[in-house]
């Protein structure tokens, strides 16, 4: 018997304060061209404006929130893997 999995429920709501991941702070275009090194920079703190949810082909939601990152006044789709809220940065 097929059991079937409970609903997703997103980890982040409207309003909240988050900030990305810590993640690799140089990326390599190729082994051979080290020394064209892409470098990243921390987006800071955002605020959560909207969820979406969009469906793989075997139907499972994941979550993506639209951003407005502090300072710049851009904001983005992120991937709810890529977030953490902004009071869990001290941990």
């Amino acid at each position: 018997m097929v059991q079937k999995r409970p609903p997703a429920v997103p980890k982040f709501k409207e309003g909240d304060r988050v900030t990305e991941h810590h993640h690799a702070g140089r990326l390599f275009i190729s082994l051979n061209a080290q020394k064209k090194v892409k470098t990243s920079k921390d987006r800071g703190v955002g605020t959560v404006k909207s969820i979406t949810v969009k469906k793989n082909k075997v139907g499972a939601g994941h979550f993506f929130y639209d951003v407005l990152w502090d300072g710049t006044g851009c904001s983005g789709l992120i991937s709810q893997m890529r977030l953490m809220l902004a009071t869990e940065e001290s941990e």
